[in-house]
């Protein structure tokens, strides 16, 4: 007969983790099995030097009226990382329409008819087009809330984060 002889631990308790390792493990997606029901396209972005991961660059995806825009950041937080391949769920979409691939210096690449379920290696050398951003109305949502009848009044809060976690090294949020 066995019984324990040590003493407990505190292992297990439950902690408070900032940073949790996530993503595609296994590298096989997402739906797989589940051919209907939700469909994917997976990019990983090869930048220019020094630049060689795209940090920055942003991905828009268009399938019929639904357009998703993710953008590479691979870092989620203090000391934190995530996985460098940007996934877009198209659910039951089988084609992308059209993808946009916008590089920090503003390169673009115009990718058209991406059959889903598969993963995209796309070069910023690649790319031969110049991104512009649309001409601006010169209104936002502030200015055309009153006009439509919307109340919005805007209040400086008075939070500074430094006086919450002196050991940043700058001030952040004034």
């Amino acid at each position: 007969m066995f019984h324990g002889v040590s003493s407990p631990t505190r292992v297990f308790d439950p902690v408070y983790w900032p940073a949790t390792p996530r993503g595609d493990h296994g590298r096989g997606g997402v739906g797989e099995g589940r051919p209907d029901v939700a469909h994917y396209l997976q990019f990983t972005l090869r930048g220019t030097a020094p630049n060689t991961r795209g940090v920055g660059a942003r991905v828009t995806v268009v399938t019929g009226a639904h357009r998703q825009l993710v953008e590479q950041q691979p870092v989620r937080g203090f000391q934190s990382r995530v996985d460098d391949r940007l996934h877009v769920g198209l659910g039951t979409a089988r084609v992308a329409d059209s993808v946009y691939v916008v590089w920090p210096d503003a390169r673009m690449q115009l990718l058209t008819g991406m059959a889903a379920d598969q993963r995209l290696v796309v070069h910023q050398d690649s790319a031969t087009r110049r991104w512009t951003p649309p001409p601006s109305g010169g209104t936002g949502v502030r200015d055309e809330a009153p006009a439509r009848g919307a109340a919005i009044a805007y209040q400086e809060n008075e939070f500074l984060d430094y006086n919450r976690e002196p050991l940043m090294p700058h001030v952040v949020s004034a």
